[in-house]
């Protein structure tokens, strides 16, 4: 079905007045999970309106909220201040020089929609904030943000620009607005912090038991490749633990703690790497067997029908044990371990003639037809788990643009598939953060009050 050329008129008391003249398009408008998702059919060239190809009778009314995306990157937020049958006009606010354009995907949020939890992630946001203004030698720097926004004396961060960890400190006075943070470690160039610069929480990730933080530097040799991590014995560390590191929401490699004083140090193991480790990547804490958080493992090799997993005796995992590996679509694999090893296992997709324990985790949409092959399981990096369906809900940790204060760009830093109309975060107030659209590695989602469930 093709939309027609036309025109488009919206009276004058709403305060714009837009003509569209289109080219034939698709008509694209659909519905999910208490979103409708549209595109821009006209623009504005006076005002900051737009209007897009869904209204009333897809359920849009005045004072909803609008998210529009250029392929991947937002470009709007907006309101709609207008409805027709098929068509809306929608009040936006740009992002830095972005501009909407003809056919740009629309999302409409129905705040009073029902959104239900995400069965696969809960992300827990980082603190992070900006240097305000750096005080004569460098180590003491003024930071945007104060008890008002979570920050608290004593709290670690760390500063890191361009991917390069500029030092690591704590904070040793804190307003509402504002606080002061003191250097302990600064970089052995010489570069300084310098207003604008980014500001992060070493340490644990709000009411969660991941604890985080970055590379400050990297050396590599024959013998091993070794890691010096911002943070200290505090950061809630230990020699023995095991991390995960990530780049841009994406699993890079995995590493072990050698010691925690006066740095922290630790070793990468090559084998499970995915690609070279660099500074400023994010090292994540692996939960312990012990603290009732399983945690997910990664297919590091692949051959014929069997994957070798960084799953072992470390995470008490058996021979004859059942393992999950997830996808993209969140649907399960389910895979047999074979041989196990200090840390990682071996593990061959059950056959289909093999009868299926009664005592196995389901997913929560457990029919065959929603479960992978074999063949579409065994890919590199794939995550694998002890547990499926609603019972692999992890807690991950999340960095969060805020461009308004009820749009955010996410980039969780572990495995989320988060589908839109997901809620994926719950604040302390009550607030949802809603998945409206997602990319490879990022979300974005909006805010949605406790009152307007």
């Amino acid at each position: 079905m093709k939309r027609p050329l036309f025109s488009l008129s919206f009276p004058t008391h709403t305060t714009c007045k837009i003509l569209v003249f289109l080219c034939t398009l698709p008509v694209y408008a659909h519905a999910e999970g208490g979103l409708t998702f549209g595109r821009v059919v006209g623009i504005s060239k006076t005002r900051p309106v737009v209007a897009i190809d869904v209204g009333s009778d897809h359920g849009v009314v005045e004072g909803d909220r609008v998210v529009i995306l250029n392929q991947d990157t937002p470009t709007a937020t907006g309101i709609v201040i207008h409805i027709e049958t098929n068509t809306s006009g929608v009040r936006i606010d740009r992002f830095e020089q972005r501009s909407p354009a003809i056919t740009n995907r629309a999302i409409v949020i129905h705040s009073a929609s029902d959104f239900a939890q995400s069965k696969t992630c809960e992300l827990k946001f980082i603190k992070a904030t900006s240097v305000d203004r750096v005080l004569p030698g460098g180590n003491r720097v003024w930071i945007k943000g104060g008890t008002r926004d979570g920050w608290q004396v004593n709290d670690q961060i760390l500063i890191h620009r361009n991917g390069g960890v500029l030092g690591w400190g704590k904070i040793t006075r804190c307003y509402a607005n504002d606080a002061l943070a003191i250097l302990d470690r600064t970089r052995e160039d010489g570069a300084l912090c310098r207003r604008g610069d980014r500001v992060e929480a070493v340490g644990g990730v709000g009411e969660s038991d991941l604890v985080r933080t970055r590379i400050a530097a990297v050396t590599t040799s024959r013998a091993a490749t070794q890691l010096i991590l911002a943070g200290d014995d505090s950061s809630g560390f230990s020699p023995g633990d095991r991390i995960e590191l990530y780049r841009d929401g994406q699993y890079v490699s995995f590493a072990t703690i050698s010691r925690t004083n006066p740095v922290i140090r630790a070793e990468v193991t090559e084998a499970f790497q995915q690609s070279q480790t660099r500074e400023g990547d994010v090292a994540i804490l692996r939960p312990q067997p012990a603290s009732g958080s399983a945690p997910l493992g990664r297919v590091f090799r692949v051959e014929g029908n069997h994957a070798l997993i960084t799953l072992g005796q470390a995470d008490d995992i058996e021979t004859g044990q059942t393992l999950f590996v997830f996808n993209k679509n969140a649907a399960p694999t389910r895979l047999t371990v074979r041989s196990v090893y200090p840390q990682h296992c071996g593990a061959k997709p059950e056959s289909d003639d093999e009868p299926k324990s009664n005592n196995e985790p389901k997913s929560d949409n457990d029919p065959e037809s929603d479960v992978d092959t074999p063949s579409q399981a065994l890919r590199l990096w794939s995550c694998a788990a002890t547990f499926a369906g609603a019972a692999a809900r992890l807690q991950v940790s999340c960095i969060a643009n805020e461009p308004v204060s009820w749009f955010r760009t996410l980039v969780p830093e572990g495995y989320c598939a988060a589908a839109p109309g997901e809620i994926v975060s719950t604040g302390i107030d009550g607030e949802s953060w809603v998945v409206v659209a997602r990319t490879e590695n990022k979300i974005f989602a909006v805010r949605i009050e406790p009152d307007e469930h």
